[in-house]
């Protein structure tokens, strides 16, 4: 089959859905040439100038995405804010124009969702957080529920196949969505690739930015499900408990709530104990790992998540909500707390911090489970998906 590969345009300060889409779209590029498939990446064009120059395997071609004509962006915002508008305009996109054009058979969003196309297309889901959690803002003002329930509703429906992390993920579609199950392939988050390359990295054993000799760490965009509010109120009792607990650095990009985080930490009276150093990059997300006491992850929201996977391939104790797939994806590497209560939060990371051997044990276990599923298992798994369609797909032109 002639398969289309789909890089979408995402940006470094988008967190964890930066990260997971380079490490897979890198490892697919090196993986390729052990496929029967013929493969285009349709990518933006400066990461098809990026890759200029690099080796591809003789069954890969990187073509940039057209330029859209002056309509394709007002009707690209409709189909995707207003999912409805297709069943009235029924005009291929752009870029299925393209694909067609180019005589693709099946489209692989490795870049995350994109539109609803009328070529076979393979897509993933992350999470489906505005039914699990549809309280939350983010998920729900300014009509972002509603977009989310029409287009997910549409597009997961005809996908030729969804992929998911864990068996949490496919239950969450087969029971909202109604997709069958069939139609859902588990391949669970590979760990990424930076943090993996470094674990024996000497050279970034110290961390980049200015932080306490002593801190416990959460990277997490400013988002009000990454519970920043509850793990202060658990910062404010272990202080009160000992004056010189670990300070908490908190990084990642600001999406409207660390305001309001910034003014908690100091209702609580706990701002000397928080520092903010902002979105920081690989090298010092790196340094800011292997140093920590623990990495405490709060979250919400699953099924899955990268930054414990990072702290397993770095030699960082990771202590983590217990969302739904938690246990799942991380088995018995983390310890794993009720993310509403900020007792059992303290309660958490007190035994993390005074057990050395039980610090010694979730290290180890990480970075065994850390190695266990990378980039390249992921693709692998693609490529399955893609081999059992090719039967289906073979049988019209």
């Amino acid at each position: 089959m002639h398969v289309g590969v789909v890089l979408g345009d995402i940006e470094p300060q988008s967190g964890g859905g930066f990260t997971f889409v380079h490490d897979v779209v890198d490892a697919f590029i090196n993986l390729a040439g052990k496929s029967s498939h013929r493969f285009t990446l349709l990518a933006p064009q400066a990461y098809a100038d990026a890759v200029r120059g690099r080796k591809l395997a003789d069954n890969v071609a990187i073509v940039p995405v057209r330029k859209p004509f002056f309509l394709d962006r007002p009707l690209s915002l409709l189909r995707h804010y207003w999912p409805v508008f297709g069943y009235f305009w029924r005009r291929p996109s752009r870029l299925e124009q393209q694909a067609a054009s180019l005589g693709i058979d099946v489209i692989w969003l490795a870049g995350g969702t994109h539109d609803t196309y009328e070529i076979p297309y393979v897509t993933m889901v992350w999470d489906v957080q505005h039914l699990t959690h549809p309280w939350f803002p983010e998920v729900s003002a300014n009509w972002t529920w509603d977009h989310r329930e029409l287009f997910f509703r549409r597009h997961l429906r005809r996908a030729t196949a969804v992929i998911v992390g864990t068996r949490i993920g496919r239950d969450e579609l087969i029971r909202y969505f109604g997709v069958p199950e069939e139609h859902i392939a588990i391949l669970p988050h590979p760990t990424p690739g930076f943090a993996l390359r470094a674990a024996g990295d000497a050279a970034s054993a110290k961390p980049p930015v200015s932080v306490p000799k002593d801190y416990i760490f959460y990277p997490a965009q400013f988002w009000p499900h990454k519970n920043h509010v509850n793990l202060l109120r658990a910062l404010q009792l272990l202080i009160k408990a000992d004056s010189d607990a670990p300070a908490l650095v908190l990084v990642g990009s600001d999406k409207g709530n660390r305001a309001f985080v910034e003014r908690c930490a100091a209702d609580l009276g706990i701002s000397h104990k928080v520092i903010f150093p902002g979105f920081v990059s690989n090298e010092e997300l790196i340094g800011l790992y292997r140093n920590a006491r623990a990495l405490v992850y709060p979250s919400f929201s699953g099924p899955e998540n990268l930054p414990p996977l990072e702290a397993f391939a770095l030699g960082c104790p990771a202590i983590v909500s217990n969302y739904k797939g938690a246990e799942e994806q991380l088995g018995d590497a983390a310890v794993l707390f009720d993310p509403t209560d900020p007792v059992a939060i303290a309660q958490a990371i007190g035994r993390v911090l005074e057990d050395d051997a039980l610090r010694a044990e979730l290290i180890e276990r990480g970075r065994v489970r850390a190695a266990k599923w990378t980039g390249r298992e992921f693709v692998s798994g693609i490529f399955d998906v893609l081999d059992a369609f090719e039967a289906q797909r073979r049988c019209w032109k």
